[in-house]
């Protein structure tokens, strides 16, 4: 079974608007990662704090860049840990509660 997906990794930049006021604006790039199983331990290590893992997704380090928020299949997830070994980083997604598959 080929576990490749595209992952959309979702940033955020701020534009001052015409009162001079910062205004959040979301960034997007996707690029290509591995979907793996969230493993026992760590299932339960992020259970302790609070998180409810959905899976890991594995990215070239050199094309990640820090973003919190990815969209898989149309359902967007929050990256809440993340382990870099090299060329290969781990993203450890979590589906947010009310983040549900867009229309």
């Amino acid at each position: 079974m080929d576990n490749t997906i595209k992952i959309t990794l979702i940033g955020q930049t701020y534009e001052k608007d015409k009162f001079g006021q910062w205004v959040p604006e979301e960034t997007t790039r996707t690029i290509w990662g591995r979907k793996s199983p969230i493993t026992r331990a760590e299932w339960g290590e992020a259970g302790r704090q609070g998180v409810n893992p959905s899976f890991q997704v594995k990215v070239r380090t050199q094309e990640y860049r820090g973003e919190l928020v990815a969209e898989v299949k149309g359902s967007r997830y929050g990256i809440y840990r993340t382990y870099e070994d090299g060329e290969v980083t781990e993203l450890y997604l979590e589906q947010k509660v009310g983040d549900h598959e867009r229309s």
